[in-house]
């Protein structure tokens, strides 16, 4: 807890540092009201304190797993991440650099040419201001980028929430954007052809 209270970051991912000490702690609670070292207890007798120690562990493994399920399968889906490819795509992963939320990493790495976190974006913002709106399209022009995919976190902190589809800049064009995304297309690629092309 403590730990936690001084990390910066107060995310869940942090809680992996100090599981492994309280999975100890716990285990050593169990093994000293075993071997009755601990005989007295302030709130109550050791029976009830094993009790709820245990109820609570129970819990807190339950609700852990439902959640890691639950966001697995609704924020990590390769099949989600597939349509999102042959929509946006036109069946040219292979030949294409994007930027795309990082869990577009499942399991589309294997089919893009290369892809860049939106997340890099905004840590390139720490040292350049410039990366905001039209910015941010300049800048992934520089990078080479082809399709931009930006979730709607993103579509904020990068300045493109109020660009609407069918909106054009100089480099790119909004060919979609939903709730959960907003799709930026290299206009080159707007009247390429989508077979044939030579990599």
């Amino acid at each position: 807890i403590a730990m936690g209270m001084l990390a910066i970051h107060k995310t869940r991912k942090y809680m992996l540092l100090d599981f492994p000490y309280l999975v100890l702690l716990i285990t050593l609670t169990f093994k000293a009201l075993k071997e009755k070292k601990i005989t007295r207890f302030k709130l109550n007798r050791p029976g009830t304190v094993r009790g709820m120690l245990l109820f609570f562990f129970a819990v807190f493994l339950i609700v852990s797993v439902f959640y890691n399920v639950l966001l697995s399968v609704q924020k990590f889906s390769p099949d989600q991440n597939r349509k999102l490819a042959e929509k946006y795509a036109d069946g040219n992963e292979n030949n294409m650099k994007i930027v795309a939320p990082m869990t577009f990493v499942f399991n589309e790495i294997e089919h893009f040419d290369q892809i860049q976190a939106n997340v890099f974006y905004m840590e390139l913002q720490k040292s350049d201001s410039t990366i905001y709106g039209e910015g941010f399209l300049k800048k992934a022009y520089l990078f080479d980028r082809d399709l931009l995919l930006i979730s709607p976190y993103y579509q904020q902190k990068l300045g493109v929430d109020t660009y609407k589809k069918g909106d054009e800049f100089e480099h790119y064009r909004v060919i979609d954007k939903t709730r959960d995304l907003i799709v930026f297309k290299r206009k080159t690629l707007l009247s390429a052809p989508t077979e044939g092309n030579d990599p």
